[in-house]
């Protein structure tokens, strides 16, 4: 079983690097931040799960048939790409304006 107050003094530690290895306020990377952690929980949850949708999906020989990403795998790109574009924009910012 987890340790949750071990879990709670590492998560602060690493906040706590965090802020001191950038010029970033807590409240401008709290965002990236939290979205990585949610991003960690559905990838979890969806390697719990991913079996049985395995299970259901139409394959040709072990193969997928089509190449299209599937919809997590938009989102994710969608999700990332945004992430990345604040992180830059709040890096470029001089003032320490909030996004």
């Amino acid at each position: 079983m987890i340790n949750i107050r071990k879990l709670e003094a590492e998560l602060w530690e690493s906040a706590d690097l965090l802020r001191a290895g950038s010029k970033l306020t807590s409240n401008q990377y709290c965002m990236p931040v939290l979205g990585l952690i949610f991003l960690r929980y559905a990838y979890s949850r969806f390697k719990m799960a991913e079996a049985e949708i395995l299970k259901n999906r139409p394959s040709r020989g072990g193969r997928r048939i089509t190449k299209d990403p599937t919809p997590i795998e938009v989102e994710m790109r969608i999700y990332e790409t945004d992430v990345n574009k604040a992180l830059i924009e709040t890096a470029d910012r001089e003032d320490g304006a909030e996004i």
